[in-house]
């Protein structure tokens, strides 16, 4: 199948390196030619514009920062939509705007184009390794259609109803996600200048109902003093 990938960031190096590891024909496109050099020395082809990326591929993934990165590759002078055709699919994985991705989706419907928003969680790592989880939005044949290369990129995927689902989801898990992550902190940081050593206050909370995803990253990085970002 010809891939597309757009956006060859932290997630998306990742993620487009999985998808040439398992044999697909990939063209890939970032602002920065250079942060796809690792990828075109292992076999991708480059395109100049989201366009051409579009003319040749019959999917194209997008991983951008902001909704407006993912407008301005859509609907730019050269943007994805002056390359689509009829039966193309296009899979944002960006954390976007759910109201974005339905405009999207409706300007692609009436060029014959499937759009699915598929935002993921599990960081850089995750994206590395394959094991994301991946909210996918939009029509279930056109998931199913494509539910072999979801695979490549993640062992967990959610059908959770039509575009924009799977933003909405995706913004609730972060929410949910950083509000753990600034109480945790603020948690341990009274915790400590009450007296306790932080890996015993570590393995108390781990064992009681103060848990959560956040905490458990901490022997990894906090007790480490790596602060790397992975989201």
């Amino acid at each position: 199948m010809n891939i597309g990938f757009i956006g060859i960031g932290r997630m998306g190096q990742h993620m487009s390196n999985r998808l040439l590891d398992a044999g697909h024909d990939l063209t890939v496109h970032d602002l920065k030619k250079e942060a796809a050099i690792k990828l075109l020395e292992k076999g991708a082809k480059w395109g100049n514009t989201p366009r051409e990326v579009a003319e040749s591929c019959q999917v194209v993934f997008t991983s951008l920062p902001t909704p407006q990165s993912v407008e301005e590759v859509v609907y730019g002078d050269n943007g994805l939509k002056t390359g689509w055709k009829d039966g193309d699919t296009y899979v944002d994985m960006s954390t976007n705007s759910p109201s974005v991705i339905k405009k999207i989706a409706e300007d692609a419907r009436i060029m014959g184009v499937t759009v699915l928003d598929a935002p993921v969680s599990g960081g850089t790592k995750g994206a590395e390794t394959g094991t994301l989880t991946i909210m996918v939005g939009g029509d279930v044949a056109a998931i199913e259609k494509i539910q072999g290369v979801l695979q490549t990129l993640g062992q967990k995927i959610f059908p959770v109803g039509g575009v924009g689902c799977g933003n909405a989801a995706k913004l609730v898990n972060n929410l949910i996600s950083l509000a753990c992550n600034s109480i945790s902190a603020e948690g341990f940081v009274l915790g400590i200048k009450a007296g306790i050593h932080p890996e015993v206050l570590w393995e108390i909370i781990t064992a009681s109902t103060g848990n959560n995803w956040c905490m458990q990253q901490f022997p990894d990085t906090t007790f480490k003093g790596n602060f790397e970002p992975g989201f």
